[in-house]
């Protein structure tokens, strides 16, 4: 199974963009653990969207890290790739002020959390 994002514009917002879906969608053994990591995805984000406004970069890292482990292994290959992309950025941030740099790849990110669902 793959990936599914319905929708297309990259200019759309969340929501004219569609649900991100799981390549796992239909896999009884999988189900749990997707439904589990879509739960926790707005923590994730609500701690992502706090690290950025504090521009407290090393946090912000950590845990844009643990995303770029954990989307591929629930389905969720898009976030895996954009997590490791804004990491790439985050750990080239000269310093606080580097943080506007990597915005849209952080914007993508949160939109693509935003998006998954079982």
């Amino acid at each position: 199974m793959r990936e599914t994002d319905r929708g297309g514009d990259g200019a759309a917002s969340s929501a004219k963009r569609g649900p991100l879906l799981s390549e796992f969608v239909g896999d009884p053994d999988m189900m749990e653990l997707v439904a589990m990591f879509v739960e926790e995805l707005p923590q994730r984000i609500a701690m992502m969207e706090a690290e950025w406004r504090d521009a407290r970069v090393t946090e912000l890292t950590r845990i844009v890290h643990q995303l770029k482990g954990a989307g591929a292994g629930y389905g969720y290959p898009s976030i895996s790739e954009a997590a490791a992309s804004l990491e790439a950025m985050l750990r080239t941030c000269p310093s606080r002020d580097g943080l506007e740099s990597c915005r849209a790849c952080f914007d993508e990110l949160i939109d693509l959390c935003r998006r998954a669902t079982e």
